[in-house]
C-alpha cells in the first residue's frame, strides 16, 4: 500500500478500496467479474474472452466525454456521419 505523508492522505470517495496492493486489486477484478455474471448473465468463458480494459472504459465512458459530440456556450454541435447531398 502506498505510504502518504501527513496531510497529503488521498481522500476515498464511498466504495473505493483502500488497499492498493495486488491482492486489492485481484479482489476488485473479482468482485467485477462476479457482478458482470450475476446481473448480466454472462457465462465465465465470455468474460475470461473479453478485454478488461476495453470493459472498464466503456463501464466508465460519460456521454459528455464523447467526441462526436461538443458543447459550445450551452449549445450541443454533432459530428456529422455522412456527406452531405450537397457536397
Amino acid at each position: 500500500m502506498l505510504k502518504h505523508q501527513w496531510g497529503n492522505e488521498k481522500k476515498l470517495t464511498a466504495g473505493e478500496i483502500e488497499d492498493d496492493s495486488p491482492a486489492g486489486y485481484r479482489a476488485t477484478i473479482l468482485n467485477l467479474k462476479r457482478t458482470i455474471a450475476k446481473n448480466l448473465k454472462w457465462s465465465l468463458f465470455d468474460i475470461d474472452e473479453t478485454d478488461i480494459c476495453n470493459l472498464l472504459a466503456f463501464i466508465q465512458f460519460k456521454p459528455e466525454d464523447d467526441p462526436n459530440v461538443r458543447v459550445i456556450h450551452g449549445k450541443e454541435y454533432r459530428r456529422v456521419k455522412e456527406v452531405p447531398d450537397w457536397l
